[in-house]
């Protein structure tokens, strides 16, 4: 969560649609993602970041597949979402995956087991829902 906090969200090297920053707007899907992705990533515990963004112009591939990013080439769009397939026992899903360079603030993180320095310098292990403000703001990579 500390890096997250410092730095931003890492993009994904790949997908459905291609690398990019992958979002959901299904809390629950986040949170079970999270159990898949946190323990096997580059963090401390489990973590569900709730951002505000504006997604731009957006190309819907539906269901269809585009794992080089294609859409992308052109430049005329931020964000592609899709319905992804079923998934961590959830039925189709839809998902956005945006390029680089789109604002975005990190509004709030729901945190499990992770760990945190606190705005007076201690190390803290937090679990639970911390509201940021001032909320960071960055670009997606």
């Amino acid at each position: 969560s500390q890096d997250i906090y410092d730095n931003g969200l890492l993009a994904s090297k790949g997908g459905r649609l291609g690398p990019g920053t992958y979002l959901t707007g299904d809390f629950e899907l986040a949170d079970k993602a999270a159990d898949r992705h946190g323990v096997q990533g580059t963090g401390t515990g489990k973590l569900v970041v709730v951002v505000k963004m504006e997604l731009g112009r957006m190309v819907d591939l539906g269901t269809d597949w585009d794992t080089k990013g294609k859409w992308q080439e052109s430049g005329e769009c931020s964000t592609c979402t899709g319905i992804h397939p079923p998934w961590l026992n959830f039925e189709e899903f839809r998902e956005f995956n945006v390029r680089a360079g789109v604002s975005y603030t990190i509004v709030a993180m729901h945190s499990v087991g992770g760990h945190f320095t606190l705005p007076d310098g201690t190390k803290a292990e937090v679990t639970g829902a911390i509201r940021l403000s001032p909320a960071p703001s960055f670009q997606t990579k």
